[in-house]
């Protein structure tokens, strides 16, 4: 048994047991890769890219980008938040950073934590310290749960690509996990991710069947594939009852892939996800992934 899942039965063991009841309505999770990438000058031309893949490693790296951000967030007022690819703002004082990429447009010309200017008031946010791309927000009128999120190590792979958090949703246990998965197309990028997933399996196989459990974010691979990762994660998802929410389309824009996913046990059955593309109609996109709203 690893480090983490000592720490998930130590955190677990002793609490009240949750309600069997689905928790529904006004419940709602929200998730975005937050990330960019060069190949969306395909889409529309930017002088920004290069600036984002060399000093901002692609993650989250424009002032509008994280206005686009903040509003989603703000207007639809989601219970939980599945962030990935983000920035963390201490990198801005590295060795060697030229002054321009620190300048306007990109985020490091605007002071404190990113996640501090994508959230509306009245979230409370936990961060994967080991791999800090990763973070979740929540209520916190409705939702608890401390300020650092659990990050899960698998054979490869940074820890904290699949990092999670356990909640209590009014006073009830509550298991949240942003995901993060390796990316790539190849088959060892593919066999990380069934090693990924078979690590979280044996995180969430611990936890007491009752329960609830929210899953979500960007796993890099087609959920409606039949490749082995897939069909990992599909065994995986049976194994502790999790079921995938339904979303109406392709959140990867320009694989044209259905690469994000929000998946729960005991939250939300049955309900949809709408995509949205938090850049729709600019002339030089920023988000290479859509979100996903869930309710």
């Amino acid at each position: 048994m690893n480090a983490g899942i000592l720490l998930l039965v130590a955190i677990t063991t002793g609490c009240s047991p949750a309600s069997t009841q689905d928790i529904h309505q006004p419940f709602r999770v929200f998730s975005q890769n937050a990330g960019t990438t060069p190949y969306l000058d395909l889409i529309g031309a930017s002088p920004v890219r290069s600036t984002c893949e060399t000093y901002y490693e692609n993650n989250l790296c424009t002032t509008d980008a994280e206005d686009a951000l903040f509003e989603a967030i703000d207007e639809e007022r989601p219970s939980v938040v599945l962030l990935q690819e983000l920035w963390y703002q201490p990198w801005c004082e590295a060795a060697g950073r030229p002054e321009e990429s620190n300048a306007p447009p990109f985020v490091c010309s605007r002071s404190g934590p990113q996640l501090e200017r994508i959230l509306p008031s009245g979230y409370a946010v936990a961060r994967s310290i080991l791999y800090p791309d990763n973070a979740i927000a929540f209520d916190e009128t409705v939702i608890s749960g401390e300020d650092e999120l659990v990050s899960l190590e698998a054979s490869c792979g940074p820890p904290g690509r699949i990092a999670f958090l356990n909640a209590a949703f009014r006073d009830a246990p509550l298991f949240i996990a942003v995901i993060h998965a390796q990316a790539g197309l190849g088959s060892d990028a593919q066999a990380c991710r069934i090693d990924q997933f078979a690590a979280l399996e044996e995180v969430l196989a611990a936890l007491p069947e009752e329960t609830p459990l929210i899953i979500g974010g960007d796993v890099n691979h087609d959920v409606t594939a039949s490749s082995p990762d897939a069909m990992r994660w599909r065994a995986m998802a049976d194994a502790v009852g999790l079921q995938r929410l339904e979303d109406n389309g392709d959140t990867a824009r320009l694989l044209v892939m259905d690469l994000d996913i929000v998946a729960t046990r005991g939250v939300l059955g049955g309900a949809q996800c709408q995509i949205h593309q938090l850049d729709e109609g600019w002339s030089e996109p920023m988000f290479d992934h859509a979100s996903l709203n869930c309710e």
